[in-house]
């Protein structure tokens, strides 16, 4: 019962009434000694963790969990709660164990038939390839994800693998395919209602529109996003939102005020290594001096982070 409302919680973006249902129902599980509900349970308090950037806590999550669905045997679990800690290795810069985590639970999907399970591993699996340059594998995967999506019918994985195709297509510097992709995707996360994903949506589209030269609805797809992700705590897709907003100034020709966001970010504690990795494809043709970036470096440390987010956001308005 807790575990189900922790999961709707978490799609409507309440993530502190999701995290005291998953914790509720670790407590149940624990006194009746029901170990594959206590791993299902520690899954979501992982998930949580990744969704709002504490990834030491998510780590220890679903290590827990994982190690107590492997004791019970039950291979649902096991494949889902891979996937969630292949997420948190793609984040910590672990590359091949993620991949190895992925691997790993679309076997067992596939082994036991749970289409929706490939599906998951599927997207997971592209991710990881795509940072690893192999870019052949990644758009298989996110091709055979969205198809079996589209087969049963479930929007939001469909919605996932769109998002993913469009990450894919601006990395290859294909915006207005990019563009297209996230908007598709905003479009059925929209009609699901899953926050996260809307909010994570409007931030890509930003991020395309940044690209295409379209400034003006950049700012409003990057604002929209920030303010829904500040809203439910997403703050990695927050700090995204800063990265973008970052490219946005460069891209209208303010580059001291690029770099001091870029140093903002930086300095969030939801930062990570994917969000270093974007942030080096993005500046490679920059022309940054020394003293450009020290400068920016000092300018930062003065800034209040919500503050920073409120201005951003609220200039957008007008």
């Amino acid at each position: 019962m807790e575990v189900g409302l922790a999961e709707t919680c978490i799609q409507l973006g309440d993530y502190q009434q999701a995290k005291k249902h998953a914790e509720n129902a670790a407590a149940v599980a624990g006194e009746m000694q029901i170990d594959i509900m206590v791993a299902e349970a520690l899954n979501q308090l992982g998930q949580l963790a990744l969704l709002v950037g504490n990834l030491q806590d998510a780590h220890s999550y679903l290590v827990g969990a994982l190690y107590l669905a492997r004791k019970e045997n039950v291979s649902p679990s096991v494949a889902r709660i891979l996937i969630a800690l292949a997420n948190v290795e793609w984040r910590l810069g672990s590359l091949q164990m993620a991949r190895s985590f992925c691997e790993e639970a679309l076997q067992i999907a596939t082994q036991i038939d749970d289409t929706n399970l490939r599906i998951q591993a599927l997207n997971r699996l592209g991710v990881v390839s795509g940072a690893l340059n192999q870019t052949a594998e990644e758009t298989n995967c996110y091709e055979a994800s969205l198809a079996l999506a589209q087969e049963i019918g479930n929007r939001e994985r469909a919605a996932t693998a769109l998002n993913n195709l469009g990450a894919q297509a601006g990395e290859q510097n294909q915006w207005h395919q990019a563009r297209d992709y996230y908007q598709r995707a905003l479009d059925v996360s929209r009609i699901t209602g899953a926050q996260h994903a809307i909010a994570l949506h409007l931030i890509n589209l930003g991020l395309a529109e940044v690209n295409l030269k379209q400034f003006p609805a950049a700012r409003g797809h990057l604002a929209e996003g920030t303010r829904l992700a500040r809203q439910i705590g997403a703050w990695p897709l927050t700090v995204a939102a800063l990265i973008y907003f970052a490219l946005l100034s460069q891209a209208s020709g303010n580059l001291p005020r690029a770099l001091e966001l870029l140093q903002a970010a930086r300095q969030h504690p939801a930062f990570d290594s994917e969000n270093e990795r974007e942030i080096s494809i993005y500046i490679k043709n920059w022309k940054i001096d020394l003293e450009l970036e020290r400068a920016a470096v000092e300018r930062a440390k003065e800034l209040d982070f919500d503050r920073l987010l409120n201005e951003l956001t609220e200039a957008s308005l007008v």
